[in-house]
């Protein structure tokens, strides 16, 4: 609630990483060179009565030279999905935003408050070069005033893109979740709600959206981000992708309970190489 002095705006963030589900087989668990030779062939030399292939057991089952992960007759299967595939060590943090607001000019410095989340699984000098690979930049948030706030995100190479815009000191007032609106002396979390940004959303930005449609809150679900997110193409994706949050306007106080970044499983080229 709007009111005329800007007490101690607090927001915390947990911060989880990249979502991608396990990306296929994994290395290892035979001989891969149908040569007749290796572990596989060891262990099942003669192959008098070969079976379906038993994808966890060791043996050349079914007398391809191939055995257990190696063989595509595995490929579907749980056994072979390597566990390190989609996992990234989680980062905390608690971020608090300085005591007022800053300048309504966004061109004006603000400290606003930031937080990184630091990708190491992808190949070597990968790069996105495909933004439908790049499957959103998520939050799950409360805040008791979204005009509030600028909101970016930024790339590895310090490429950063708008994700939602401020437009001034007019509008009413439009909840982001479910905030506690008088809290502003002593910030207490209300409930948070998954807002993504992501390159194939139908709704408009979360002003536009807000504005368009006469909401006092904002509803779950997919929004386009003020500026394009296909300024990522290029982007290496090892490195600290960042989230920034700029307060633009007193009193109101909101947190962020997790943000992450969402790719594409298939973009992941060695789950071998993923972080466990």
């Amino acid at each position: 609630m709007k009111a005329s002095r800007a007490p101690l705006i607090k927001l915390s963030a947990t911060l989880f990483a990249v979502a991608v589900t396990a990306c296929g087989p994994s290395a290892g668990g035979g001989d891969d060179d149908d040569d007749g030779t290796g572990p596989d062939a060891a262990n099942n030399p003669n192959c008098s009565n070969p079976v379906a292939e038993i994808c966890n057991n060791g043996i050349d089952d079914d007398c391809d030279n191939i055995g257990d992960c190696d063989d595509a007759d595995c490929s579907a299967n749980a056994a072979c999905s390597n566990p390190n595939c989609g996992q990234l060590e989680t980062t905390t943090g608690s971020l608090d935003l300085p005591d007022g607001a800053c300048p309504e000019d966004e061109t004006q410095p603000c400290a606003g408050f930031e937080n990184s989340i630091n990708f190491t699984g992808f190949s070597q000098g990968q790069t996105l070069n495909d933004i439908s690979k790049l499957l959103g930049v998520c939050v799950n948030m409360e805040h008791s005033w979204m005009r509030d706030l600028v909101i970016y995100a930024q790339c590895p190479n310090g490429t950063r893109v708008m994700l939602s815009d401020f437009v001034g000191h007019t509008g009413g007032e439009v909840f982001v979740g479910q905030p506690n609106d008088f809290d502003e002396g002593a910030p207490v979390p209300g409930v948070g709600w998954d807002y993504c940004w992501t390159p194939t959303a139908a709704n408009l930005p979360w002003i536009p959206y807000a504005d368009a449609n006469g909401v006092g809150q904002l509803p779950a679900g997919d929004y386009q981000s003020s500026q394009p997110l296909s300024a990522f193409v290029g982007c290496p994706l090892n490195g600290n992708w960042t989230l920034r949050v700029e307060d633009r306007w007193g009193i109101d106080n909101g947190f962020i309970f997790q943000w992450s970044v969402k790719f594409d499983a298939s973009i992941v080229e060695d789950c071998a190489n993923w972080p466990g």
